[in-house]
């Protein structure tokens, strides 16, 4: 990699996308929470990030 991995930007912006969503249209902005979980684990699973840079990018995203 080019580039820091720790935390996973991708896992943060898809937690971010996911929680305004949530928040802007309520249960049904849930219907990307599994897209979203979705987009976390394949930065895993192609070994792009280690877990915890996954770990740390969900509450980041969330919180922004």
């Amino acid at each position: 990699p080019t580039s820091p991995s720790f935390p996973s930007a991708h896992a943060a912006v898809a937690a971010a996308f996911t929680t305004a969503l949530a928040r802007r249209t309520g249960p049904a902005g849930l219907a990307a929470a599994p897209l979203a979980a979705a987009v976390a684990y394949s930065r895993v699973r192609t070994r792009a990030h280690w877990p915890t840079d996954v770990a740390v990018g969900i509450p980041e995203g969330v919180l922004v």
